[in-house]
């Protein structure tokens, strides 16, 4: 076990929450492991100069450099305090590191407890090096003094066994000491002692480095703070019915309110359970949080097993009808689905487990919905020419969808609206008649254009005016297809009459498209998608309406179609969703059915 941690903290360099996860073993294990193999490991890092404000692309001051030596477990406060001391500045700022995409903070000890301006992926600067994953051309970016905003780059040069004592210690410098601050800031007493570059005394640093009392040591068993969002989650579990986000939530909260015993008294809980909790956050944020609530999920994993094994089972058993089990019934009851299955499987259950089995898998008990059905006996292939135009048609092609809508009366019309709760709308039952329109439109499959005229009546005059308004407005394309239902004036004599020697004139003047009709099976009204145009158009312009006038209501549904047009010009997307999708037509039965109505 000992070896897989090591090989996938240092192949793929997982988090010890990771690795946890990963191997199904106990965090604090990988923690034990990695100390026992890296705590003691000496880490060189070369320290480079980037400037003030962080650059993406920017390069390291050239004839500058430090190299300093820290034993593995020492955490990044200590780390602060060195290159501090390395680089003769005052240790009074806030600071944070950038490692592996993770930003770890120190924001002073002053500071509110919630940070809310502070971004995801900050942690503590509390976490030892050694639980880092660094390895050798790692590369961390420390930013010191957010008022000068100092940017280094710190590149992880060599990783060795300590033989030394001493550390940590300066191994090699290049360039005068740097200025810590701007003359616009500070006084001239601190700018005299700290502006001015000066010779790099190593000895001296490595002297001051020697002492333990000169490396600072904070309390890594309290949270330095939370950032804002995490703060929403960790009152939200402290409301939780779970206990243990209950009881992570209150430690972490109420931290620096109580003492570690005092938290342990309240969640009922051991000290070392809270402060493990703690480093947990501290070191790997919410990250640590999450995989403590996994550890104790784990331990319910042979109860989830036996509880998915039952769901299986009860699956099974509904699938067959009762009479296949000798049950006289003809749909299963919840007191059957138990007496079946203690029959079967020898385990007593109650209908009650039952129940809670079946809506965890997601079922429940619905009653049958009486669909349409289409009776053409040429559906099969009605639907294949559909389907063989769709996947084939070309840049210079277009298909229509057509229908017309009507009579519309002109009068109020309820609908749904915003009101108050315990007050209803109400609209009359018998009204006096305004008047009445009817219009055919044309919804283009790959434009999601709508063309529409308002007609008298639904006939094949009408169809005519429509097909010629379509001819002459899409005049340079090669070829329309146009697909409507079964109506008697879409297949009348008069309108294949038309339709032949209009062809026949479009092919002898070499000019024009040729338009081709596409029947849709009788009752099978859930093909055309501009159904759902017209039904969209009435909910927003006719629903909750009252014109006074023909005129009016035309104007307003004109307008929708026009606004419809142009949101679809700017937003390019085709006409339909399910009817695109080869799979929608290989279900036969559902399609016959008309269960399909997403458009």
């Amino acid at each position: 076990m000992r070896d897989q941690i090591k090989n996938l903290s240092l192949s793929i360099k997982l988090t010890a929450c990771q690795i946890a996860d990963q191997l199904h073993v106990s965090k604090k294990l990988v923690i034990q492991t990695l100390k026992q193999e890296y705590a003691c490991l000496r880490y060189q890092f070369r320290i480079e100069y980037l400037g003030q404000g962080r650059q993406d692309n920017a390069t390291p001051m050239e004839g500058w450099f430090r190299d300093i030596q820290i034993i593995g477990k020492m955490t990044l406060d200590g780390l602060n305090d060195c290159l501090q001391h390395v680089l003769g500045w005052d240790n009074v700022h806030c600071y944070i590191f950038t490692v592996h995409e993770k930003h770890y903070a120190y924001l002073g000890d002053d500071d509110d407890f919630v940070v809310e301006d502070v971004f995801e992926n900050h942690h503590s600067t509390k976490i030892p090096i050694y639980l880092l994953n660094l390895w050798e051309n790692d590369r961390l970016i420390y930013n010191s003094d957010f008022g000068e905003n100092h940017f280094f780059l710190l590149t992880v040069s060599k990783i060795e066994c300590a033989t030394e004592s001493t550390l940590p210690r300066v191994n090699g410098a290049e360039g005068k000491d740097l200025s810590q601050y701007s003359q616009s800031y500070y006084d001239e007493e601190v700018l005299y002692s700290r502006t001015k570059n000066v010779e790099f005394d190593a000895d001296k640093i490595n002297t001051t480095l020697s002492k333990a009392n000169s490396i600072r040591r904070r309390d890594i068993r309290s949270v330095d703070f939370i950032v804002g969002q995490d703060k929403d989650i960790l009152e939200q579990w402290r409301r939780s019915k779970d206990r243990r986000k209950w009881e992570i939530a209150v430690t972490i909260l109420e931290n620096r309110s109580m003492s570690a015993e005092m938290l342990a008294n309240k969640i009922d809980k051991s000290i070392i359970k809270v402060r493990e909790w703690i480093l947990d956050f501290n070191y790997y944020g919410m990250e640590g949080l999450y995989q403590a609530i996994a550890k104790k999920n784990r331990n319910k994993g042979a109860k989830a097993e036996i509880m998915e094994q039952r769901k299986k089972r009860l699956i099974e058993i509904i699938h067959h009808k009762p009479k296949y089990y000798d049950i006289n019934r003809s749909s299963w009851s919840l007191d059957s689905l138990a007496k079946v299955y203690s029959k079967e499987y020898n385990v007593k259950i109650s209908s009650q487990a039952v129940s809670k089995s079946l809506k965890e898998a997601q079922y429940t008990i619905k009653k049958a919905r009486r669909v349409l059905t289409s009776p053409d006996p040429d559906y099969r292939e009605k639907v294949d020419i559909l389907l063989q135009t769709l996947s084939t048609i070309g840049p210079d092609e277009l298909l229509f969808f057509i229908d017309e809508l009507g009579p519309l009366k002109v009068r109020k019309y309820g609908g749904r609206m915003y009101t108050k709760l315990n007050e209803t709308p109400t609209y009359p039952q018998n009204q006096l008649g305004k008047g009445s329109i009817s219009l055919a439109g044309a919804l283009s499959a790959t434009t999601n254009q709508v063309t529409w005229i308002y007609i008298e009546t639904k006939d094949s005059a009408a169809m005519i005016n429509l097909t010629e308004i379509l001819y002459n407005q899409y005049y340079s394309k090669k070829k329309l297809y146009i697909t409507w239902d079964c109506a008697s004036w879409h297949s009348s004599q008069a309108l294949v009459s038309w339709l032949e020697l209009f062809n026949e004139e479009t092919e002898k003047s070499g000019i024009g498209p040729i338009i081709e009709f596409i029947p849709l099976p009788t009752c099978a009204q859930f093909l055309d998608v501009i159904e759902s145009v017209f039904s969209g158009m009435k909910r927003a312009v006719i629903h909750n309406s009252d014109y006074q006038t023909e005129a009016e209501m035309k104007t307003a549904i004109s307008q929708h179609f026009r606004d419809r047009n142009d949101y679809f010009r700017e937003n390019p997307r085709r006409a339909g969703k399910k009817i695109w999708e080869i799979d929608f037509f290989q279900d036969r039965n559902n399609i016959k059915s008309g269960t399909y109505r997403e458009w």
